[in-house]
């Protein structure tokens, strides 16, 4: 078997309705179910200006399963806990060991499920959850172009946040349609999922690489005074699992699941415990423009435990795992392992927290925020200028001969003239400190004047060092910005000018007290 990994990285809330619920409410699964994955993948082949081929997406030829999510750091793509798991409701955080109720383990008195995913790597289990972003909006008239009493109803929309991973995998039994699929979902960079579209929900980059072989859930080691093929069997469902009971109708019946999973081991199961969810599977059929019929299914993580009439065969056994059970297999549906390892005995962690990585902006977009960063780093800017000139205004000590208010005006004008060209503000000042030098009566006020310890026009120059004016307004990593791989970062002109700017406002607020330096 050929396996394609497709890992989907939201870069936009997505929206994966489920079934039924509150009509003004719309709430979105907790992973990427096949039946989109394929979709997509459809969707992708049609473009190509392919021919529709059932057998490669319909009939099994391609399977889609549910794309889960994928924890950094090692444990990888996460499954769905067994709901045999538990834990005790009111322990503390790290006594919170987990329970197998199908191991007949004997449980504290009061229980609660252990997790919705879980994920095993590096000696420890783990319980991810996916998080959600909840929207809220207004309907409304198209006439008013606002919400009024006849229409106003407010609608809820709770969607899969924007920057999580989910992995998915297709499997092929054939190389050709292997070979297909892998040349055409591999070059993807990005996949248009779930509903909403046009409201920006769905986009997600889309890295893939093909695999030989995958084992989702390995099976737990044969017990050491047992027999390798024991004939208990421990089956945990990786999917949402579709069957049917003898006259047709869909069932949620455990004994109808391990009749299925009895004669699709060539032997007869007999049901001991069972620990059973469900829910409603559906879809939406776009050739029709209709929802798919809503049945009742086994829900992921249902767990039951069996006893065989005798030991299956391993190759019937491995059939199982690789084939799956019921309905709708071709999207995902009757995933299954058997024997998994248990977390029994084992406190789930938290999931390691995946490194940040910002999307990447080209062209107009990059454009875009190079602009809006400036602006930002403009106010900062202009923030800690202000803030910055208050401190040195109340800080300032004199001496007798302070600068009198017209020497201030006056040094103000020269600072704004050199705003207009900060590259020759230095060049500017050592001449008008010339200029002040050659006059005894305009040179004592400054010599005696002290701006935070030192002579104003000393003080002017050695803030044109942007290692000196930086460190007075809080370090220049404060105002280096960045936004999707455009950065936009403090250089000698800006320093020039946060200089002047700084000084203009000082003097400024010296001027306003009459003098008082």
């Amino acid at each position: 078997m050929i396996v394609l990994q497709l890992d989907f990285h939201l870069r936009q809330p997505a929206l994966l309705s489920t079934p039924g619920g509150d009509p003004n409410r719309e709430v979105s699964l907790d992973y990427l179910p096949g039946s989109q994955i394929r979709g997509w993948a459809i969707g992708c082949w049609l473009r190509a200006g392919r021919a529709f081929d059932p057998a490669l997406f319909l009939r099994g030829g391609g399977r889609f399963l549910n794309g889960y999510p994928l924890l950094a750091g090692g444990p990888g793509r996460a499954l769905p806990a067994p709901h045999s798991w538990m834990v005790a409701k009111r322990a503390p955080e790290a006594d919170r060991a987990v329970v197998d109720l199908a191991l007949d383990e004997a449980p504290p008195a009061q229980l609660r499920t252990a997790a919705r995913w879980q994920a095993a790597g590096g000696g420890l289990w783990y319980q991810p959850q996916p998080l959600r972003e909840v929207f809220v909006s207004t309907a409304r008239d198209p006439r008013q172009g606002r919400a009024t009493a006849d229409s106003g109803e407010v609608f809820q929309v709770e969607a899969l946040a924007a920057g999580q991973s989910f992995r998915s995998l297709v499997l092929c039994e054939q190389a050709d349609a292997a070979e297909q699929l892998a040349t055409l979902l591999l070059a993807q960079p990005t996949a248009a999922l779930g509903g909403d579209r046009q409201a920006h929900y769905g986009l997600a980059e889309v890295v893939g690489q093909r695999l030989e072989q995958v084992v989702e859930w390995p099976a737990a080691a044969p017990a050491p005074d047992g027999p390798a093929a024991a004939t208990e069997l421990r089956l945990v469902l990786l999917s949402p699992a579709l069957l049917r009971d003898p006259v047709g109708q869909s069932s949620t019946d455990p004994t109808v699941l391990a009749t299925a999973v009895g004669r699709a081991l060539g032997c007869q199961a007999t049901l001991s415990a069972g620990f059973v969810a469900v829910e409603w599977c559906g879809g939406f059929n776009r050739t029709w423009g209709l929802p798919v019929p809503q049945e009742w299914c086994f829900a992921a993580g249902t767990t039951l435990v069996m006893q065989l009439d005798r030991p299956a065969d391993e190759t019937a056994r491995a059939a199982l795992l690789d084939r799956g059970l019921g309905e709708r297999r071709a999207e995902g549906y009757g995933r299954l392992a058997l024997d998994p390892p248990s977390a029994a005995g084992e406190v789930l962690a938290e999931p390691p927290a995946a490194p940040f990585e910002a999307p990447a902006l080209q062209d107009a977009a990059a454009a875009v925020a190079r602009t809006m960063l400036q602006r930002r780093q403009q106010q900062l800017l202009e923030a800690a200028v202000t803030r910055r000139a208050h401190d040195i205004v109340r800080a300032a000590t004199t001496r007798p001969g302070p600068l009198s208010k017209t020497q201030l005006h006056r040094l103000r004008d020269e600072l704004q003239s050199w705003l207009a060209d900060p590259a020759g503000a230095p060049a500017r000042l050592e001449a008008y400190q010339d200029s002040v030098r050659e006059r005894t009566s305009v040179a004592r006020p400054f010599q005696r004047a002290r701006i935070v310890g030192h002579k104003p026009l000393d003080w002017i120059a050695g803030l044109f060092d942007p290692a000196a004016l930086w460190g007075q307004l809080g370090g220049e990593t404060a105002y280096r910005l960045a936004l999707g791989g455009v950065v936009v970062a403090p250089d000698e002109p800006l320093a020039q000018r946060t200089a002047l700017a700084l000084v203009d406002r000082v003097v400024q607020l010296l001027a306003k007290t009459k003098g008082e330096s």
